[in-house]
């Protein structure tokens, strides 16, 4: 397996961009590595780290002439136009790299500045007199200071500097889910859909509860569950008992919509063990269902008089289903039962 590793380098534009199976928006461009990143990626094969790298990932947001931080991996490629292979680097994610250099300082806050009143004329008057050590945290948190040197109104200084903290706590948040993802097989795009959907709490819910990650596309129990055991988390939760019982039944392929409790207890029993509290278990999965039964985990129950008796609410069988399967088949059931009402009513008159 390739190393993930972190690169800095300034975009130079996209060579093509092509939608992938997923849908996603995959681009082909080229980066100008910077500073320490030219001896890693000559470490890692690169023959001239000061020409262009040839960079690939999901993601079209990606600006020209801006300066990013890459997390990802090398591969090679067959380069038809020079006749050899190349390296190229697949990255997973990226964030805007924060320069320290004054030129690269009044790049950024021109970038940021559009909208606010700030213009390149402006942004090196600021950086001239905070100087490059200072001027983004004064920028980000004394807007004051910004409406006396920029000579801006003091709405656009305040909406300029709350804009700076955001793309600072969403930078942050980022690279934070991004290692917390890291290591497993993840859709590359999941961190960016987590950060829409959550801001810059991301990473502390996806801590919190990683089975969250399960309402994402292409993201299944075993994936979320792989993630909850290396985050330390409890391996006999009651949350991880009925999910283990929901995916038994909706991982299955025999066919069937409801299966016998003491089959799915059983399965329960092989992945935490005999001190399983299926009970618990089954009670937070109906739970669910009962509020959502589209949820995962969602289950849904009901009892017979014997494994091929009729269904009787004091029967001594528990039967257990996804919660959606139950409701796709009451629904159907409804359907019927109407057609049939209308039917009757029909041929009566």
């Amino acid at each position: 397996m390739s190393r993930t590793i972190e690169l800095i380098g300034r975009y130079e534009g996209e060579k093509f961009r092509f939608n992938n199976p997923g849908g996603e928006s995959v681009t082909i461009g080229s980066i100008r590595l910077a500073g320490d990143s030219k001896e890693l990626a000559k470490r890692y094969g690169v023959e001239d780290p000061d020409a262009w790298l040839t960079v690939k990932g999901e993601g079209s947001d990606l600006l020209p002439s801006s300066t990013y931080r890459f997390l990802g991996t090398f591969s090679s490629y067959f380069n038809r136009y020079q006749g050899k292979q190349e390296k190229q680097f697949h990255f997973r994610t990226f964030v805007e790299h924060v320069p320290q250099d004054p030129d690269g300082l009044v790049k950024y806050l021109t970038d940021n500045g559009r909208g606010h009143g700030i213009g390149p004329a402006k942004s090196k008057k600021l950086v001239a007199h905070f100087g490059s050590e200072d001027v983004l945290s004064i920028c980000r948190n004394d807007f004051l200071q910004v409406v006396a040197v920029a000579g801006i109104d003091r709405e656009q200084a305040e909406s300029f500097s709350a804009l700076l903290r955001l793309k600072q706590a969403t930078e942050n948040a980022r690279v934070e889910v991004d290692a917390i993802l890291k290591g497993h097989k993840f859709p590359r795009t999941l961190g960016a859909k987590l950060i829409k959907q959550f801001g810059n709490e991301a990473a502390n819910i996806v801590k919190t509860d990683p089975y969250c990650l399960m309402q994402f596309p292409r993201v299944g129990f075993k994936l979320a569950d792989a993630l909850y055991i290396e985050l330390g988390k409890d391996p006999s939760a009651i949350v991880r008992q009925a999910l283990y019982m929901w995916y038994s039944m909706a991982s299955d392929i025999s066919g069937h919509s409801w299966f016998l409790a003491s089959e799915v207890v059983g399965k329960l029993r092989e992945c935490v063990g005999p001190n399983a509290d299926y009970r618990e278990a089954i009670k937070h999965g109906r739970e669910l269902g009962q509020s959502n039964p589209d949820h995962y985990g969602a289950i849904a129950s009901v009892r017979s008089d014997g494994k091929e008796g009729s269904i009787q609410a004091s029967g001594d069988t528990l039967w257990l289903a996804e919660g959606k399967v139950a409701a796709q088949e009451q629904w159907l059931a409804e359907l019927i039962a109407n057609a049939m009402k209308e039917s009757k009513s029909c041929l009566s008159k």
